[in-house]
């Protein structure tokens, strides 16, 4: 999933084989925000063509090979224990 929160370019990867198997990355690469998709290959930039490894970050393939997006800090968390911690946080469906 891409998405925008508070202003931070960011691409939530869930392993389809694994619900409990996810990261979250900035899609921001110096000045450039990549749209990502994940694919049997891997986590695909659809419009350079570069591959990433889902779960690291770390280009594998094409043009931005040489780069890694930034992982950033996330946990688990059941709904109720959600809301009680952040009444104002926002979930995805």
């Amino acid at each position: 999933m891409n998405d925008v929160v508070a202003g931070l370019e960011i691409a939530v990867v869930i392993d389809p084989n694994d619900q409990e198997r996810w990261a979250v990355f900035s899609r921001r690469l110096d000045t450039e925000v990549i749209e990502l998709e994940l694919t049997a290959d891997g986590l695909v930039d659809p419009v350079s063509g570069t591959l990433f490894d889902p779960f690291l970050g770390i280009g594998l393939l094409g043009p931005l090979a040489e780069q890694s997006l930034d992982k950033l800090p996330a946990f688990t968390s059941f709904p109720d224990d959600y809301v009680t911690f952040f009444p104002d946080g926002k979930t995805w469906p």
